[in-house]
Order: structure tokens, then C-alpha cells, then sequence
């Protein structure tokens, strides 16, 4: 592989040198270019954008890609965990929610919803990534805790709300945070709400019903004290239920069912740690049932 010495004038008129190591040739050519213009080569995601001999594309380091085409030159080097897309396909053709630092993979879920650590940052935000990109970034603690850097871990991560996970692999996601152990299913008929409601049964079991897309949809899930409260809310219903029974639960109507699932739900200490736009929300739902609002 040739080098081919570039000789660029800057602002400051000082000759500057840039090896550019891109061409399968044994040609070596330098030249120079006036300085008319400001230099400005690092362009879409900051990456640089090879102009000469009229290359025209990105360096992504790990592969070339063409913008006019919106393919890369070579094969994804990753490409054996993407079996179901084409090699040379960038981001899975999703341009305005994707983006790849460095060539060798997109951004999106295909997980199965499971814990694997903390960022140790205070937002408390509920983040879906990649498991092959935590293990390549992740630091085990002494006690063999896992964790990322906030500022990497954000960046190779989807939002909850944002991530392309199925029912099943979110419901995982709830259940790390279910106090109860209960059984968690998706709302059939949610009507655009958010939340999720306790059933109990006749013959005293019981489940957790998640309103999983209305959850997505208004991004209440996007921070793990607002699952966490919500839950709490459930877990009252809960420890009501088996402590009085299907019969004397229901006797008990819903005025004084929600009325304590409220005051233990603002009284969880992730209330305080709630968005003010969540506590607003919850206060709002808890006002016609009589609850001496937070």
C-alpha cells in the first residue's frame, strides 16, 4: 500500500503534512494545494472525507463509506452478529435514529431485556445496549459488579422508549425492577394511558398488567424511579390482597384500595427522585379518589 504525502497551507501559512494511507497502489505523488479556503475535511459524524483522485468518502476506520450510495466498500467486519441484513448496508438503512462511531456495527436492540450493570451516573435513565458493546467497555468491580463510563455508555445505548425491543424482551426489563415477583403481562387494550394495574384473582393468584406501549409512547419508562414507583403503587395493592384475600379486597372498593396504593406510592422514597412532570401526572390520577396529594 503507497503513501501519498498531501502538503496543505493553513490559516497560518505554515506547511503542514498529512499521510493519507488509502490507496492499493505503488504510486507516490506529492503536491501541494493554496491555502485560498479554509481546510475543513471532517464532516458527517466528524469523520474525515477523503476527496483525492476523487475517492469521495468517509474514513470510518474500519470500513469506507460511500454517501452517494449509502453503502460501504467492504464488508462489515461485525457482519456474522447481523446475519439477517446485508454486509455492506449502513446502520440498517435507518439514517435518522442510527448512527455507526466507527464502522463495524449499528445501533439497535436484540436483546433479551436482562440487567447487566450501571453507569454510576445520578439521571437514573433506563438504557438498552448492545450486550457485545458492554463487554468490550465494561470495568468489573472488586465485589464483580459491572459498569460503563457515562459518556460511552450513552453513546453506544438507545433510550428504553427508543430501542426496538419486543414485548417480551421489555417486559424482562420491568421485571428487574418488580418488587412483588409476581408475573408480568402486557395490557391487551391500554386506550393511549400509561402505567400498570394489579389483577388479582378468585383463586388467589395474581399478575402485573403493563401498559408497554403506552409506557413507550409517553417515555415514562425512560427513568427506573418512575418504574420503580409505579410498582410500589402495585406492590400495595399486593400486600393488601394477600393480606385480606380476593373477597374482602374487592369489598374493600376502589376509593380505599387506591387510596392506599397512593400514600404508599407517594411515600416511596423514588417519589422524590421522579421527573416533577411524573409526580404532576400521578398527583392528577390520585386526586378524585381523596388522597392527601405530595
Amino acid at each position: 500500500m503507497a503513501c501519498v504525502k498531501l502538503h496543505i497551507l493553513d490559516k497560518q501559512y505554515k506547511q503542514t503534512e498529512m499521510r493519507v494511507s488509502r490507496f492499493k497502489n505503488e504510486l507516490t505523488s506529492n503536491f501541494c494545494i493554496e491555502n485560498t479556503r479554509s481546510v475543513h475535511n471532517r464532516l458527517f459524524q466528524g469523520k474525515e472525507f477523503i476527496e483525492m483522485h476523487g475517492l469521495d468518502m468517509y474514513d470510518f476506520e474500519w470500513r469506507l463509506y460511500c454517501p452517494f450510495t449509502a453503502r460501504t466498500t467492504t464488508q462489515d467486519p461485525l457482519a456474522e452478529l447481523f446475519p439477517w441484513q446485508s454486509p455492506y448496508s449502513w446502520v440498517r438503512n435507518n439514517f435518522p435514529n442510527r448512527i455507526d462511531p466507527d464502522g463495524r456495527a449499528c445501533f439497535f436492540s436484540r436483546y433479551d431485556g436482562s440487567f447487566l450493570g450501571t453507569d454510576g451516573a445520578d439521571t437514573d435513565d433506563v438504557r438498552i445496549i448492545n450486550p457485545d458493546f458492554w463487554n468490550v467497555n465494561r470495568t468489573v468491580g472488586a465485589d464483580g459488579t459491572e459498569s460503563i463510563a457515562p459518556d460511552i455508555g450513552n453513546f453506544l445505548s438507545f433510550s428504553f422508549s427508543e430501542s426496538s425491543m419486543s414485548t417480551e424482551q421489555r417486559l424482562a426489563v420491568y421485571q428487574h425492577y418488580n418488587p412483588t415477583g409476581l408475573p408480568l403481562e402486557a395490557m391487551p387494550s391500554e386506550n393511549n394511558n400509561w402505567g400498570m394495574r394489579f389483577h388479582g384473582r378468585s383463586d388467589e393468584t395474581a399478575t402485573i398488567l403493563v401498559r408497554v406501549e403506552g409506557n413507550k409512547h409517553h417515555k415514562v419508562s425512560d427513568n427506573a424511579n418512575h418504574i420503580i414507583n409505579i410498582f410500589a403503587h402495585e406492590n400495595q395493592h399486593y400486600s393488601d390482597f394477600r393480606a385480606v384475600g380476593f373477597d374482602a379486597y374487592n369489598r374493600m372498593g376502589s376509593r380505599e384500595r387506591e387510596q392506599r396504593a397512593f400514600n404508599a406510592q407517594m411515600q416511596h422514597p423514588s417519589w422524590n427522585k421522579a421527573h416533577p412532570g411524573f409526580r404532576q401526572a400521578i398527583r392528577e390520577v390520585a386526586r378524585p379518589f381523596g388522597v392527601t396529594l405530595r
